[in-house]
């Protein structure tokens, strides 16, 4: 559960990079996209690395690396909502300007050997 926690923290931290696109007139998925992708790789810590992000179409993708051993079913199992919530929480106005251009989230981790996505809608992100 603890390495659960630390995913979502990365979350949290890794939308943080890009929170001042939101006083930028036209963003769009490409531009978070692209501004993610400069940063990478990072090291988010505890053995997470984000390794790349990207657009496809209206939704930005976010891949990252976590340590071998994390629990991946309980990540896959994840209750949306309250990782919603608690992304929302960081910056609202920023969650709702994603949300109000369309844009979805898709976190995509991967422990070497199984892959989890985590697909957050624009409804989601309201």
């Amino acid at each position: 559960m603890k390495k659960i926690a630390s995913i979502f923290a990365m979350l949290l931290m890794v939308l943080s990079i890009s929170i001042s696109l939101n006083s930028c007139g036209g963003v769009t998925a490409s531009a978070l996209a692209d501004e993610l992708q400069k940063t990478c790789p990072k090291d988010m810590g505890n053995g997470i690395t984000m390794t790349s992000a990207k657009a496809e179409g209206s939704t930005i993708v976010i891949n990252s690396t976590v340590p071998e051993g994390t629990d991946m079913e309980a990540l896959a199992n994840v209750d949306k909502a309250t990782a919603a919530a608690q992304l929302k929480a960081t910056n609202k106005d920023f969650f709702e300007t994603i949300a109000s251009i369309g844009c979805s989230l898709k976190y995509v981790y991967t422990d070497g050997t199984d892959t989890v996505e985590l697909l957050f809608t624009p409804e989601d992100l309201k």
